[in-house]
């Protein structure tokens, strides 16, 4: 049956912009908290992150689709705003579709390579981006991560407060010695921020950091109806989302290359 999270938010929730001034906040909280014992254990933090977004639910969902806007400000493409789609099934493609000022750019993955179609042209992701794309599309960032490596490839970092809330930080860091880490709320046991750095193409190497806000149960997970990226020397993206979908049916052809729809 398909699950589904669709409506309209009001007047001013649909019109959010979420400004660096709350980049930190608007995080949903939960009944299960997290321990904030120093001691507490990468495992610990994980499995109860996990059980908080959706436990068992997460590894049932077959696919996930979310539509919604997008504002861009930009010391390269000025400000801009418009519509997106993202289209998702964990482990085997992921689809993302925005139209904005007129333009569209389609990314997508088959589950082996990626590719991006803009007006400017074609172009094969590479593997940082891939990773980063998926991750970002699937239910939970830490739920990706965990699934991709060994808990022993992730190390406990020193606690941090985010908007007056205490946040374990997790990271990983891969073979090229590129870190990503992950905050999670120690109240909530939800994602809250993610950040690494990432090499782009016309910007070199920058600081990129995601955000995700206004959580809501579709279909026993809770999913972000928000998300705020801030990529240094690029842009700041933020999205909602007024429809979130669990379990559609997407067809194969969605994730192949562009060009070869």
């Amino acid at each position: 049956m398909k699950k589904s999270y669709a409506t309209v938010f009001p007047t001013q929730a649909s019109s959010l912009t979420v400004t660096l001034a709350i980049l930190c906040g608007g995080f949903a909280a939960s009944s299960s908290p997290l321990e904030t014992d120093s001691e507490t254990s990468v495992r610990e933090i994980v499995d109860a992150s996990l059980e908080a977004t959706g436990g068992p639910a997460l590894d049932e969902v077959k696919s996930v689709r979310r539509v919604g806007s997008i504002h861009i400000e930009s010391d390269l493409f000025g400000v801009l705003d418009g519509d997106w789609e993202i289209a998702f099934r964990p482990g085997s493609g992921g689809f993302q579709r925005s139209i904005v000022s007129g333009s569209a750019t389609t990314i997508a993955w088959d589950g082996t390579s990626g590719w991006e179609q803009s007006p400017a042209g074609l172009r094969e992701l590479n593997a940082e981006e891939i990773v980063l794309n998926r991750w970002l599309w699937e239910m939970s960032w830490l739920h990706a991560m965990v699934r991709d490596h060994d808990l022993e490839a992730l190390e406990r970092m020193p606690d941090v407060t985010l908007n007056g809330v205490l946040h374990h930080v997790l990271a990983h860091t891969d073979s090229d010695g590129i870190r990503t880490m992950v905050s999670i709320d120690s109240e909530s046991g939800l994602v809250s921020r993610v950040e690494g750095a990432i090499e782009l193409p016309m910007v070199g190497s920058s600081k990129a950091a995601t955000d995700f806000l206004d959580y809501a149960d579709v279909g026993g997970v809770k999913l972000p109806r928000a998300w705020v990226q801030v990529i240094d020397n690029l842009w700041v993206v933020e999205a909602t989302f007024d429809e979130i979908e669990l379990d559609v049916d997407l067809a194969d052809s969605l994730f192949g290359r562009p060009s070869d729809r």
